[in-house]
Protein backbone atom coordinates (compact mmCIF):
# COMPACT_ATOMS: atom_id res chain seq x y z
CA UNK A 1 0.00 0.00 0.00
CA UNK A 2 2.65 2.26 0.92
CA UNK A 3 5.38 1.35 -1.95
CA UNK A 4 1.88 1.95 -4.36
CA UNK A 5 1.41 5.69 -2.97
CA UNK A 6 5.39 6.32 -3.11
CA UNK A 7 4.89 5.30 -7.09
CA UNK A 8 2.17 7.68 -7.16
CA UNK A 9 3.44 10.51 -5.19
CA UNK A 10 6.68 10.38 -7.15
CA UNK A 11 5.30 9.95 -11.08
CA UNK A 12 2.70 13.15 -9.71
CA UNK A 13 5.30 15.14 -9.04
CA UNK A 14 7.50 14.21 -11.55
CA UNK A 15 5.11 14.74 -14.43
CA UNK A 16 3.73 17.86 -13.01
CA UNK A 17 7.43 19.72 -12.86
CA UNK A 18 8.87 17.84 -16.19
CA UNK A 19 5.71 19.52 -17.44
CA UNK A 20 6.41 22.80 -16.16
CA UNK A 21 9.98 22.76 -17.37
CA UNK A 22 9.30 21.25 -21.08
CA UNK A 23 6.49 24.43 -21.52
CA UNK A 24 9.03 26.82 -20.05
CA UNK A 25 11.44 25.76 -22.42
CA UNK A 26 9.85 25.36 -25.21
CA UNK A 27 8.05 28.69 -24.74
CA UNK A 28 11.03 30.26 -24.53
CA UNK A 29 12.70 28.82 -27.90
CA UNK A 30 9.35 28.89 -29.35
CA UNK A 31 9.52 33.19 -29.30
CA UNK A 32 12.49 33.67 -29.75
CA UNK A 33 12.83 31.87 -32.81
CA UNK A 34 9.19 33.69 -34.21
CA UNK A 35 10.06 36.92 -32.95
CA UNK A 36 13.03 36.36 -35.48
CA UNK A 37 11.40 35.42 -37.81
CA UNK A 38 8.82 37.96 -37.41
CA UNK A 39 12.43 40.31 -37.60
CA UNK A 40 13.58 38.67 -40.91
CA UNK A 41 10.07 38.91 -42.96
CA UNK A 42 10.08 43.08 -41.37
CA UNK A 43 14.25 42.81 -43.19
CA UNK A 44 13.24 41.78 -46.13
CA UNK A 45 9.16 43.71 -46.33
CA UNK A 46 11.86 46.81 -45.61
CA UNK A 47 14.12 45.83 -48.67
CA UNK A 48 11.46 45.46 -50.78
CA UNK A 49 9.61 48.49 -50.70
CA UNK A 50 13.06 50.37 -50.49
CA UNK A 51 14.17 49.17 -53.72
CA UNK A 52 10.16 49.57 -55.36
CA UNK A 53 10.37 53.07 -54.03
CA UNK A 54 14.13 53.76 -55.33
CA UNK A 55 13.06 52.35 -58.75
CA UNK A 56 16.75 51.77 -59.56
CA UNK A 57 19.24 49.01 -58.69
CA UNK A 58 21.27 51.39 -55.99
CA UNK A 59 19.71 51.88 -52.23
CA UNK A 60 18.03 55.35 -51.98
CA UNK A 61 20.85 57.23 -49.63
CA UNK A 62 18.47 58.80 -47.35
CA UNK A 63 16.45 55.09 -47.16
CA UNK A 64 19.45 53.29 -45.80
CA UNK A 65 20.63 54.70 -42.74
CA UNK A 66 23.21 53.80 -39.92
CA UNK A 67 20.27 52.28 -37.95
CA UNK A 68 19.38 50.07 -40.50
CA UNK A 69 22.04 47.51 -39.79
CA UNK A 70 20.50 44.75 -41.66
CA UNK A 71 21.94 45.47 -44.60
CA UNK A 72 24.83 43.87 -44.12
CA UNK A 73 23.02 40.72 -43.95
CA UNK A 74 24.01 37.90 -46.52
CA UNK A 75 21.20 39.79 -49.20
CA UNK A 76 19.93 39.25 -53.03
CA UNK A 77 17.27 41.37 -54.49
CA UNK A 78 16.08 40.62 -57.61
CA UNK A 79 13.76 41.98 -59.95
CA UNK A 80 11.16 39.53 -61.43
CA UNK A 81 8.82 39.00 -64.33
CA UNK A 82 6.05 37.06 -65.48
CA UNK A 83 7.69 34.22 -63.03
CA UNK A 84 11.28 34.62 -64.15
CA UNK A 85 14.54 36.19 -62.95
CA UNK A 86 14.66 39.38 -64.63
CA UNK A 87 17.70 40.68 -63.09
CA UNK A 88 20.15 41.38 -59.50
CA UNK A 89 19.38 44.50 -58.39
CA UNK A 90 20.74 44.50 -55.50
CA UNK A 91 23.45 42.32 -53.26
CA UNK A 92 25.18 42.02 -50.44
CA UNK A 93 28.91 42.43 -50.02
CA UNK A 94 28.94 39.34 -47.58
CA UNK A 95 27.09 36.74 -49.62
CA UNK A 96 28.89 33.37 -49.70
CA UNK A 97 26.86 32.33 -53.40
CA UNK A 98 27.86 33.40 -56.52
CA UNK A 99 25.24 35.74 -59.00
CA UNK A 100 24.84 32.14 -60.97
CA UNK A 101 24.59 30.39 -57.72
CA UNK A 102 22.35 33.12 -56.33
CA UNK A 103 19.67 33.15 -59.62
CA UNK A 104 19.77 29.50 -59.55
CA UNK A 105 18.23 29.79 -55.81
CA UNK A 106 15.98 32.45 -57.06
CA UNK A 107 14.18 29.97 -59.79
CA UNK A 108 14.24 27.45 -57.37
CA UNK A 109 12.06 29.79 -55.01
CA UNK A 110 9.89 31.05 -57.32
CA UNK A 111 8.75 27.15 -58.80
CA UNK A 112 8.29 26.56 -54.88
CA UNK A 113 4.63 29.12 -55.91
CA UNK A 114 5.13 30.58 -52.00
CA UNK A 115 4.57 34.51 -51.18
CA UNK A 116 7.14 33.81 -48.10
CA UNK A 117 9.10 31.52 -46.14
CA UNK A 118 12.31 29.55 -45.58
CA UNK A 119 14.41 27.46 -48.27
CA UNK A 120 17.41 25.77 -47.88
CA UNK A 121 18.71 28.19 -44.77
CA UNK A 122 17.52 30.91 -47.26
CA UNK A 123 14.69 33.20 -45.86
CA UNK A 124 12.98 34.87 -48.64
CA UNK A 125 10.00 37.34 -49.41
CA UNK A 126 8.07 37.44 -52.92
CA UNK A 127 6.17 40.84 -52.89
CA UNK A 128 4.99 42.03 -56.62
CA UNK A 129 7.90 42.08 -58.58
CA UNK A 130 11.18 41.95 -55.82
CA UNK A 131 11.96 39.07 -54.77
CA UNK A 132 14.34 39.47 -51.34
CA UNK A 133 16.56 36.56 -50.44
CA UNK A 134 18.33 36.33 -46.98
CA UNK A 135 21.22 33.11 -46.67
CA UNK A 136 21.11 33.05 -42.56
CA UNK A 137 22.57 29.72 -42.23
CA UNK A 138 24.21 30.50 -39.20
CA UNK A 139 21.07 31.40 -37.61
CA UNK A 140 19.10 28.77 -38.75
CA UNK A 141 22.12 25.86 -37.12
CA UNK A 142 22.44 28.42 -34.61
CA UNK A 143 18.20 27.44 -33.82
CA UNK A 144 19.19 23.95 -34.65
CA UNK A 145 21.72 23.76 -32.17
CA UNK A 146 19.09 25.31 -29.51
CA UNK A 147 16.84 23.06 -29.90
CA UNK A 148 19.05 20.05 -29.30
CA UNK A 149 20.61 22.44 -26.02
CA UNK A 150 16.83 22.32 -24.89
CA UNK A 151 16.57 18.55 -25.30
CA UNK A 152 19.76 17.59 -23.57
CA UNK A 153 19.32 19.66 -20.94
CA UNK A 154 15.66 18.74 -20.72
CA UNK A 155 16.68 15.29 -20.24
CA UNK A 156 19.38 16.26 -17.59
CA UNK A 157 16.36 18.52 -15.80
CA UNK A 158 13.83 15.62 -16.23
CA UNK A 159 16.62 13.55 -14.13
CA UNK A 160 17.61 16.37 -11.94
CA UNK A 161 13.36 16.57 -11.15
CA UNK A 162 12.85 12.30 -10.95
CA UNK A 163 15.90 12.50 -8.05
CA UNK A 164 14.37 15.31 -6.63
CA UNK A 165 10.84 14.04 -6.36
CA UNK A 166 12.03 10.67 -5.19
CA UNK A 167 13.34 12.01 -2.03
CA UNK A 168 10.63 14.21 -1.71
CA UNK A 169 8.33 11.30 -1.74
CA UNK A 170 10.33 9.53 0.84
CA UNK A 171 9.91 12.78 3.30
CA UNK A 172 5.98 12.83 2.18
CA UNK A 173 5.24 9.22 2.60
CA UNK A 174 7.85 8.57 5.64
CA UNK A 175 4.79 9.88 8.30
CA UNK A 176 2.52 6.75 6.42
CA UNK A 177 5.29 4.34 6.15
CA UNK A 178 5.93 4.94 10.13
CA UNK A 179 1.73 4.64 10.86
CA UNK A 180 1.53 1.50 8.68
CA UNK A 181 4.42 -0.58 10.08
CA UNK A 182 2.63 0.70 13.90
CA UNK A 183 -0.73 -0.64 12.75
CA UNK A 184 1.05 -3.93 11.80
CA UNK A 185 2.83 -4.21 14.84
CA UNK A 186 -0.62 -3.09 16.65
CA UNK A 187 -2.17 -6.00 14.79
CA UNK A 188 0.32 -8.55 15.44
CA UNK A 189 0.88 -7.75 19.16
CA UNK A 190 -3.13 -7.45 20.00
CA UNK A 191 -3.35 -10.49 18.18
CA UNK A 192 -0.72 -12.27 20.38
CA UNK A 193 -2.46 -10.90 23.59
CA UNK A 194 -5.48 -12.16 22.41
CA UNK A 195 -4.84 -15.66 22.07
CA UNK A 196 -3.51 -16.47 25.44
CA UNK A 197 -7.48 -15.21 27.14
CA UNK A 198 -9.21 -17.08 24.21
CA UNK A 199 -7.40 -20.48 24.70
CA UNK A 200 -8.62 -20.20 28.44
CA UNK A 201 -12.03 -18.95 27.70
CA UNK A 202 -12.31 -22.18 25.02
CA UNK A 203 -10.75 -24.47 27.73
CA UNK A 204 -12.88 -23.13 30.48
CA UNK A 205 -15.47 -24.06 28.59
CA UNK A 206 -15.25 -27.26 27.24
CA UNK A 207 -14.41 -28.37 30.83
CA UNK A 208 -18.22 -26.65 31.69
CA UNK A 209 -19.84 -28.63 29.03
CA UNK A 210 -18.15 -32.47 30.29
CA UNK A 211 -19.55 -31.04 34.13
CA UNK A 212 -23.07 -30.06 32.94
CA UNK A 213 -23.40 -32.07 29.41
CA UNK A 214 -24.58 -30.05 26.35
CA UNK A 215 -26.03 -26.39 26.29
CA UNK A 216 -26.34 -24.10 23.76
CA UNK A 217 -25.16 -21.20 25.73
CA UNK A 218 -21.69 -22.97 25.56
CA UNK A 219 -22.32 -24.15 22.28
CA UNK A 220 -22.72 -20.73 21.28
CA UNK A 221 -19.51 -19.59 23.42
CA UNK A 222 -17.17 -22.29 21.54
CA UNK A 223 -18.74 -21.44 18.15
CA UNK A 224 -17.33 -18.07 18.69
CA UNK A 225 -13.94 -18.51 20.16
CA UNK A 226 -13.35 -20.27 17.48
CA UNK A 227 -14.34 -17.84 15.03
CA UNK A 228 -11.83 -15.60 16.90
CA UNK A 229 -9.10 -17.55 17.06
CA UNK A 230 -9.30 -18.14 13.38
CA UNK A 231 -9.61 -15.08 12.91
CA UNK A 232 -6.82 -13.83 15.25
CA UNK A 233 -4.35 -16.56 13.06
CA UNK A 234 -5.37 -14.80 9.98
CA UNK A 235 -4.86 -11.71 11.52
CA UNK A 236 -1.10 -12.12 12.64
CA UNK A 237 -0.02 -13.63 9.24
CA UNK A 238 -1.20 -11.02 7.30
CA UNK A 239 1.14 -8.34 9.96
CA UNK A 240 3.97 -11.43 9.45
CA UNK A 241 3.94 -11.20 5.16
CA UNK A 242 3.43 -7.38 5.47
CA UNK A 243 5.97 -6.70 8.05
CA UNK A 244 8.89 -9.47 8.36
CA UNK A 245 11.49 -9.43 6.26
CA UNK A 246 11.65 -13.14 5.54
CA UNK A 247 15.17 -13.20 4.59
CA UNK A 248 16.15 -15.91 6.68
CA UNK A 249 13.46 -18.32 4.70
CA UNK A 250 14.58 -17.12 0.88
CA UNK A 251 15.46 -20.40 -0.68
CA UNK A 252 15.20 -21.94 -4.25
CA UNK A 253 11.54 -23.74 -3.66
CA UNK A 254 10.37 -26.81 -6.04
CA UNK A 255 7.17 -24.58 -6.74
CA UNK A 256 5.70 -28.26 -8.54
CA UNK A 257 6.11 -30.15 -5.38
CA UNK A 258 4.97 -27.28 -3.02
CA UNK A 259 1.61 -27.31 -4.83
CA UNK A 260 1.38 -30.94 -5.28
CA UNK A 261 1.73 -31.46 -1.19
CA UNK A 262 -0.91 -28.98 -0.94
CA UNK A 263 -3.86 -30.30 -2.90
CA UNK A 264 -3.16 -33.34 -1.72
CA UNK A 265 -5.62 -33.54 1.32
CA UNK A 266 -8.34 -32.09 -0.61
CA UNK A 267 -8.83 -35.05 -3.26
CA UNK A 268 -10.89 -36.91 0.06
CA UNK A 269 -12.80 -33.50 0.23
CA UNK A 270 -13.42 -33.33 -3.01
CA UNK A 271 -14.67 -36.81 -3.30
CA UNK A 272 -17.30 -36.52 -0.21
CA UNK A 273 -18.47 -32.86 -2.02
CA UNK A 274 -18.68 -34.85 -5.21
CA UNK A 275 -16.77 -32.73 -6.92
CA UNK A 276 -14.43 -33.32 -9.91
CA UNK A 277 -10.63 -32.06 -8.89
CA UNK A 278 -8.42 -32.11 -11.87
CA UNK A 279 -4.44 -31.23 -11.56
CA UNK A 280 -2.10 -30.18 -14.37
CA UNK A 281 1.41 -29.61 -12.86
CA UNK A 282 4.34 -29.34 -15.04
CA UNK A 283 7.00 -31.04 -13.27
CA UNK A 284 10.62 -29.52 -12.04
CA UNK A 285 9.41 -25.86 -11.71
CA UNK A 286 11.14 -23.92 -9.22
CA UNK A 287 11.32 -20.56 -7.84
CA UNK A 288 12.95 -18.19 -5.35
CA UNK A 289 10.82 -17.40 -1.98
CA UNK A 290 9.44 -18.81 1.06
CA UNK A 291 7.84 -22.44 0.31
CA UNK A 292 5.69 -21.54 3.30
CA UNK A 293 3.90 -18.46 1.96
CA UNK A 294 3.90 -20.27 -1.46
CA UNK A 295 2.38 -23.38 -0.16
CA UNK A 296 -0.23 -20.91 2.01
CA UNK A 297 -1.06 -19.05 -1.16
CA UNK A 298 -2.02 -21.94 -2.90
CA UNK A 299 -4.07 -23.72 -0.21
CA UNK A 300 -6.16 -20.39 -0.06
CA UNK A 301 -7.09 -20.35 -3.23
CA UNK A 302 -7.76 -23.92 -3.64
CA UNK A 303 -10.33 -23.27 -0.41
CA UNK A 304 -11.59 -20.79 -2.36
CA UNK A 305 -12.50 -22.49 -4.94
CA UNK A 306 -14.49 -25.61 -2.74
CA UNK A 307 -16.16 -22.83 -1.34
CA UNK A 308 -17.70 -21.76 -4.46
CA UNK A 309 -17.86 -24.77 -6.38
CA UNK A 310 -21.10 -25.20 -7.59
CA UNK A 311 -22.68 -28.58 -7.05
CA UNK A 312 -20.97 -31.13 -8.36
CA UNK A 313 -19.18 -28.66 -10.45
CA UNK A 314 -15.32 -29.25 -11.27
CA UNK A 315 -12.10 -27.62 -9.73
CA UNK A 316 -8.74 -27.48 -12.04
CA UNK A 317 -5.77 -26.18 -10.62
CA UNK A 318 -2.87 -25.63 -13.53
CA UNK A 319 1.42 -24.98 -12.80
CA UNK A 320 3.25 -24.12 -16.09
CA UNK A 321 6.04 -22.17 -17.35
CA UNK A 322 4.64 -19.19 -19.66
CA UNK A 323 7.31 -17.45 -20.99
CA UNK A 324 9.57 -16.53 -18.43
CA UNK A 325 6.77 -16.30 -15.65
CA UNK A 326 5.19 -19.26 -13.84
CA UNK A 327 1.92 -19.36 -13.57
CA UNK A 328 -0.25 -21.27 -10.65
CA UNK A 329 -4.13 -21.07 -11.87
CA UNK A 330 -6.80 -22.71 -9.34
CA UNK A 331 -10.32 -22.54 -11.16
CA UNK A 332 -13.78 -23.62 -10.66
CA UNK A 333 -17.38 -23.78 -11.92
CA UNK A 334 -20.00 -21.62 -10.55
CA UNK A 335 -21.56 -18.14 -10.22
CA UNK A 336 -19.16 -15.60 -11.62
CA UNK A 337 -17.91 -12.88 -9.43
CA UNK A 338 -19.57 -9.34 -10.94
CA UNK A 339 -17.21 -6.81 -12.74
CA UNK A 340 -17.16 -4.28 -9.99
CA UNK A 341 -16.59 -6.56 -7.64
CA UNK A 342 -13.70 -8.13 -9.21
CA UNK A 343 -10.72 -5.25 -8.19
CA UNK A 344 -12.16 -5.77 -4.62
CA UNK A 345 -12.12 -9.02 -3.36
CA UNK A 346 -8.43 -8.07 -2.55
CA UNK A 347 -8.99 -5.71 0.19
CA UNK A 348 -8.56 -7.13 3.74
CA UNK A 349 -12.26 -8.18 4.99
CA UNK A 350 -13.77 -7.57 1.82
CA UNK A 351 -16.52 -10.45 1.20
CA UNK A 352 -18.92 -10.54 -1.85
CA UNK A 353 -21.92 -12.45 0.05
CA UNK A 354 -21.10 -11.45 3.45
CA UNK A 355 -24.20 -13.59 4.81
CA UNK A 356 -22.51 -16.92 3.46
CA UNK A 357 -18.96 -15.70 4.92
CA UNK A 358 -19.73 -15.04 8.40
CA UNK A 359 -22.14 -18.71 8.22
CA UNK A 360 -18.76 -20.38 6.82
CA UNK A 361 -16.41 -18.29 9.06
CA UNK A 362 -15.05 -16.76 6.25
CA UNK A 363 -13.53 -12.69 7.11
CA UNK A 364 -12.59 -11.87 3.66
CA UNK A 365 -8.57 -11.99 4.65
CA UNK A 366 -7.76 -15.24 2.46
CA UNK A 367 -7.48 -13.41 -0.67
CA UNK A 368 -5.80 -10.33 1.06
CA UNK A 369 -3.48 -12.65 2.39
CA UNK A 370 -2.56 -14.58 -0.86
CA UNK A 371 -2.35 -11.50 -2.80
CA UNK A 372 0.63 -10.10 -0.08
CA UNK A 373 2.06 -13.29 -0.56
CA UNK A 374 1.97 -12.86 -4.52
CA UNK A 375 3.35 -9.20 -4.07
CA UNK A 376 6.37 -10.48 -1.52
CA UNK A 377 7.21 -12.34 -4.35
CA UNK A 378 7.38 -10.16 -6.97
CA UNK A 379 4.52 -11.51 -8.49
CA UNK A 380 0.81 -10.49 -9.59
CA UNK A 381 -1.89 -12.19 -8.74
CA UNK A 382 -5.44 -11.28 -11.58
CA UNK A 383 -9.26 -13.01 -11.18
CA UNK A 384 -11.53 -14.02 -14.40
CA UNK A 385 -14.95 -14.97 -15.09
CA UNK A 386 -15.50 -16.45 -18.10
CA UNK A 387 -17.93 -19.52 -19.70
CA UNK A 388 -19.10 -20.38 -16.37
CA UNK A 389 -15.34 -20.48 -14.73
CA UNK A 390 -13.94 -18.66 -11.92
CA UNK A 391 -10.19 -18.61 -12.25
CA UNK A 392 -7.26 -17.04 -9.94
CA UNK A 393 -3.76 -16.87 -11.74
CA UNK A 394 -0.76 -15.95 -9.20
CA UNK A 395 2.25 -15.19 -11.84
CA UNK A 396 5.81 -15.39 -10.71
CA UNK A 397 8.13 -13.53 -13.12
CA UNK A 398 11.65 -15.32 -13.71
CA UNK A 399 14.22 -16.73 -11.01
CA UNK A 400 14.43 -13.48 -9.07
CA UNK A 401 10.73 -13.74 -7.35
CA UNK A 402 11.15 -12.43 -3.93
CA UNK A 403 11.20 -9.13 -2.20
CA UNK A 404 11.91 -8.47 1.00
CA UNK A 405 9.05 -6.24 1.83
CA UNK A 406 5.76 -5.31 0.44
CA UNK A 407 6.11 -1.67 1.89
Amino acid sequence: MVKKLKKRIMFTLTGILTLIMFGIQLFQYLSNYYYYAEYQKAVMEDLADGITYAGTAEPDPSYMTDEITYWYLPVWVFEIENGDVLNLTQKNAHTTYTDEEAEGKAEEILALDKRDGIYRNMWYLHKDNILVMIDDKETLNYYKNQAMFFLISGIAGFLIILGCSLLLTKWLVKPAEQAFLQQNQFISDASHELKTPLAVVGANAQRLRGEIGANKWLDYILEENNRMGKLLKELLTLAKIEGSSGKDTIQTVNISRVVTGALLPYESIAFEKGVKLWMDIQDGLSVIGEEEHLKQAVIILTDNAFSHVSEHGEIKVKLRRKGKKTEISVSNTGDAIPAEEQTKIFQRFYRVDKGRSRAENRYGLGLAIASGITKRHNGKIEVECEGGWTTFTISLSGKKTYTSSTL
